[in-house]
């Protein structure tokens, strides 16, 4: 099993978020856990399109998962 995070700032209207990304990876099977403050952590993965999706009942802002996503180098 192996663990590593990912840290980087996204603005998302105007205001800074700091993110934390937390890739573990047991076996060949890899989980991507988002860390950001005033909200609840919650999992993204790719999709066949090779798109990030987050997990149904997030509530994220697609926006915001968008400018997560494109700061986000997966492991």
């Amino acid at each position: 099993m192996s663990y590593k995070v990912t840290r980087f700032e996204v603005n998302h209207q105007g205001k800074l978020i700091a993110v934390a990304v937390h890739a573990v990876t047991d076996g060949e099977e890899t989980n991507h856990i988002v860390s950001i403050d005033d909200h609840e952590n919650f999992e993204i993965r790719l999709n066949k399109e090779n798109k990030w999706i987050a997990d149904s009942g997030t509530g994220i802002n697609e926006d915001l998962l968008n400018l997560i996503t494109g700061n986000y180098q997966a492991p």
